[in-house]
């Protein structure tokens, strides 16, 4: 009887360690917590608005999401400003990161009132709130936003 008490538990240790080092917990006692594995997390969104010297809202400018720790395609997004000079999206990444900066170009020209000074926005220009608070590896949902004044360089014709 010992014998066999003592090959189970040579079986279960050798399997809780190779199913451990495969990222997998086997086993967890009441009131212990599991290790976890992968990389923190976040939700976040971001509101840009637009708008001009006299604070009226900017149509149609470009704004370019990019961070600038890294050259992969999808951290870069471009997005256009609506009627009330805003942009709004949010995204999911595998963390807060702080090189993140946007990119505010008058594309049209004289359009949309004239031709504006183009201006770039970084992390610590932009006001963050905490929206959901995290738990573990997700570090919780935050909006960015900032409300960006552009310089009028040459009036548009409407």
């Amino acid at each position: 009887m010992a014998k066999c008490i003592i090959m189970k538990k040579v079986k279960f240790t050798v399997l809780d360690k190779l199913l451990t080092l495969l990222g997998f917990s086997s086993a967890m006692l009441v009131g212990q917590s599991c290790a976890m594995y992968g990389e923190p997390y976040g939700i976040f969104s971001y509101r840009i608005k637009v708008t001009d010297e006299a604070n009226i809202p900017i149509q149609g400018m470009r704004v370019i999401y990019k961070s600038d720790g890294t050259d992969d395609a999808w951290l870069k997004d471009t997005t256009y400003t609506d009627a009330n000079g805003l942009v709004q999206k949010e995204i999911g990444t595998p963390m807060i990161d702080t090189r993140m900066s946007f990119a505010i170009d008058d594309v049209d020209g004289p359009a949309h009132g004239g031709l504006y000074a183009s201006k770039t926005v970084g992390y610590h220009d932009l006001e963050k709130v905490q929206t959901e608070k995290g738990r573990g590896f997700y570090e919780g949902s935050f909006e960015y936003s900032a409300d960006v004044k552009l310089e009028l360089l040459h009036e548009g014709q409407d």
